[in-house]
This record gives C-alpha cells, sequence and structure tokens, in this order.
C-alpha cells in the first residue's frame, strides 16, 4: 500500500454530525474532529457526485479564525523532513481556506508565563519581507480540484502567520511525536467539503 499518514479515510467515516471537542490534541490519534467557535458545524455526508462519504463542514457566523473553528485530525511520530498534504476538496466557490500542522511543544520560543502554538513551517515561501508562513492557503471551487500543500517538518514557527527568517526555530522531538492537521476558512459563509486526505513524505 502507498504511505499515507492519515490512519482514518474520509469515506470510512459513519455518517452523520460530529460533536465539537475542546482541544484536538487531546482526541485519540488518528481521529477526525473538530472545534466550535461561532455557528459551525461539522459531519460526514454521502455526496453524489463521488459516490461515497466525504467532510462536510459548514461554517455560518464567528467563523475565519485559526484558532476557533478547525477541522483536525491528530497524529504522531513523523521525521523531520518535508511532507506533502494532498487531498480533494470543494466548497463556495472563490473562498479561501488555510492549513497548518499544530505540534504539542507549546515551550519552544514561548515567552516567560506564556505559551507557543508551534506549528510546522509551509515549505514553499510567500513574497513580500515575512515569507515564512505557517500555513498554507487555497481557495475553494465549486466542484472537486486536488491539492497539495508541502510542509518542512524540520522547521517550526510560533503560529500559523508569516515571519521573517529570525522567526523560525528547529522542530523538536515534541513536537514531531504529536500534532495535528488542521484546515480553517479565512472568512465566515463558507461550505467546505474534504475527500481522499493523504499525508506522505515528498519525493
Amino acid at each position: 500500500a502507498s504511505e499515507n499518514w492519515i490512519q482514518t479515510a474520509d469515506e470510512d467515516l459513519t455518517a452523520g454530525q460530529w460533536e465539537p471537542v475542546a482541544d484536538p490534541m487531546k482526541t485519540t490519534e488518528g481521529t477526525w474532529c473538530f472545534q466550535q467557535k461561532g455557528t459551525v458545524s461539522v459531519g460526514v455526508e454521502s455526496d453524489d457526485e463521488i459516490g461515497r462519504n466525504v467532510i462536510h463542514g459548514s461554517f455560518g457566523e464567528g467563523a475565519g479564525s485559526w484558532y476557533g473553528q478547525v477541522i483536525a485530525c491528530r497524529m504522531k511520530n513523523a521525521k523531520p523532513q518535508v511532507y506533502s498534504l494532498e487531498f480533494k476538496a470543494k466548497g463556495t466557490n472563490g473562498k479561501n481556506m488555510k492549513c497548518y500542522i499544530k505540534t504539542n511543544d507549546s515551550t519552544t520560543g514561548a515567552e516567560s508565563g506564556k505559551s507557543s502554538t508551534n506549528v510546522f513551517m509551509a515549505n514553499d515561501k510567500i513574497s513580500g519581507a515575512k515569507p515564512y508562513t505557517g500555513y498554507v492557503q487555497f481557495t475553494l471551487s465549486d466542484t472537486y480540484r486536488s491539492y497539495s500543500l508541502d510542509f518542512d517538518f524540520s522547521k517550526m514557527l510560533k503560529d500559523p502567520y508569516s515571519y521573517a527568517e529570525d522567526g523560525i526555530r528547529e522542530a523538536t522531538p515534541e513536537a514531531l511525536a504529536d500534532f495535528f492537521v488542521a484546515f480553517f476558512p479565512t472568512a465566515a459563509g463558507v461550505e467546505f467539503y474534504l475527500d481522499d486526505v493523504v499525508l506522505k513524505r515528498k519525493n
């Protein structure tokens, strides 16, 4: 079988609405889940277009923030190398989604008395003075498209924003041992359908 670090395929998930969780990091390894902030509902339903179960997120009022309403999958024990997150998605045409990978390392780079989010760094730089990002953005269309997002698991940033080179930190064993992939919309009013998710080593 081909490599895939996503342990539970969306088409194998039971149809129905999900109950929100407080922290995806506290779910069982391999679990798909979601956080709810504002009007958000997530579940699994059969999609007639492709004939199998997919994950469907409906993001209403209050959506559009990375720390409140994510669809996530928890994983463990990666290596410090580049991984490709491949999937098919559709949704509200022209709306943007972002993806980040949050680690369980909350101490590296943190200010005294505070914690850091610490996400793995996107492999591709963006333009501008802060080209290193803790997220990858993609645009939805109303039919399924294939996406491939690359993340460098050897590097971390303190949160899913953009930074200059001095914001990069080496990934720690704690970060590589425990993390989750998260999807969220950049604004409210987004329907998002997710299918066939694969996380694998690039090249």
